[in-house]
């Protein structure tokens, strides 16, 4: 039995068991277009003698047969420029989800009957299989994502990814530096407009913080307007400078609803291994430094010190 770590490992197996058992030169799936931005997510197609990675889009005649039979829920058994083509539906319990084309070489006979219902028992199980992986994906999402602004992680998936780091850092003897980050004055903002401006104000805020900070930083909304940022840094000069990013980001208003929104940013920073050694009291030590930005007049950062008493 095979064990794929991936959708796309579970196409590439299928397909290339396909491609020996049944003596055909190509084989290729579509996926139904509801679920996929784009046809390298939705198309795979695999030739004879390639590597099992299926990363070709199929032909243009090819994507169209995959598509009527997407559509129709129907079994073709044809010749496909010469060549003897049969396409059959993906049927998961939630209905047709995709569809599957095998393809031989021209001097080869057309597929039969025993041929046909071989590849439907696969076409049913791959269905069921890829239903299992899209099911895994979205619990994944749920659990590890925020559902408010949808465009970050939340504190469960922080927690996790500052533990894994922390990990590996110790290992590596490299720096992490830990940011705590909150709005100085979102809450006004929400007593004033009302909680559904004030999501929309967030989903905007998360929008600005994903643009401010490097594209390797590790970013999730803690709560309300808190925010968490993860990132592994060569100096605690560089942790400055990130911070500033941060603060200076929201120089400016946001825009809400076609709602001007001044949002200033308070920030807090510690860092691993000079702050401590657990993600717990690092990130303890990140908020008592929030803590002294507020004091110090907000829209500023500031990293821990030993000396900070609350």
């Amino acid at each position: 039995m095979v064990v794929a770590r991936s959708k796309v490992d579970l196409i590439a197996y299928v397909l290339g068991e396909l491609l020996h058992s049944l003596q055909a030169q190509r084989a290729c799936i579509g996926l139904g277009k509801e679920s996929y931005e784009n046809d390298r997510e939705r198309f795979f197609a695999l030739d004879e003698g390639s590597k099992i990675q299926p990363a070709l889009l199929p032909d243009k005649a090819t994507r169209n047969l995959l598509e009527e039979v997407i559509h129709s829920s129907l079994i073709v058994n044809t010749r496909l420029s010469s060549f003897p083509t049969i396409c059959m539906p993906i049927i998961s319990r939630s209905g047709t989800i995709g569809a599957l084309m095998l393809e031989r070489p021209a001097f080869k006979e057309p597929f039969d009957a025993e041929d046909q219902e071989f590849l439907s028992i696969i076409a049913c199980h791959l269905g069921t299989l890829i239903e299992k992986y899209e099911l895994e994906k979205t619990l994944h999402y749920v659990a590890e994502y925020d559902h408010l602004t949808t465009l970050l992680p939340n504190q469960m998936w922080f927690w996790r990814r500052l533990e894994a780091l922390i990990d590996s850092s110790t290992k590596l003897k490299t720096m992490v530096a830990i940011f705590f980050m909150d709005s100085d004055n979102f809450e006004k903002a929400n007593e004033r407009y009302g909680h559904r401006f004030g999501d929309k104000a967030l989903y905007t805020i998360a929008q600005c913080l994903k643009e401010a900070v490097p594209p390797t930083s590790m970013l999730a909304r803690m709560s309300g307007d808190e925010f968490g940022l993860i990132k592994e840094v060569e100096s605690v000069e560089e942790a400055r400078h990130i911070a500033v990013a941060v603060v200076e980001a929201f120089r400016k208003p946001i825009v809400v609803q076609e709602q001007q929104l001044m949002v200033t940013f308070s920030v807090g920073i510690s860092i691993f291994p000079l702050d401590g050694q657990e993600p717990v009291e690092l990130l303890d030590k990140a908020d008592r430094a929030l803590y002294m930005a507020k004091q110090h007049g907000k829209n500023c950062f500031k990293l821990f010190n030993p000396d900070i008493r609350l």
